[in-house]
């Protein structure tokens, strides 16, 4: 993650799916995220960014991504956090939950 102001900051990931229906597939997502302070410790994050996706069956395609988050802030830089989007992908969309670790730089 990367700051732009106190509420606004940038968030570069990546996901890797095993195989599914279409087979595996790994994405390349850029968001830009709101960050709304519930108190000291946690915060939700409206976002909305690009994506790019590379399916096992040699597809290469573009998309948008549109969801929320939820984090709690552990002590220094790292916070857990949960999240859920639509990915709109043409002929590949799908709603995606993931939770996990993040590292605020």
């Amino acid at each position: 993650q990367y700051g732009v102001t106190d509420r606004f900051r940038l968030e570069a990931n990546s996901n890797y799916f095993f195989n599914g229906n279409h087979g595996s597939m790994l994405d390349f997502n850029l968001n830009a995220q709101y960050v709304i302070d519930l108190n000291s410790k946690m915060a939700i994050y409206p976002f909305i960014g690009p994506t790019f996706e590379h399916w096992g069956n040699d597809d290469d395609v573009f998309g948008m991504n549109l969801g929320c988050g939820f984090e709690y802030h552990l002590p220094s830089s790292v916070s857990l956090f949960a999240e859920s989007k639509s990915q709109l992908v043409k002929d590949y969309s799908k709603w995606v939950c993931t939770f996990g670790v993040k590292y605020r730089f």
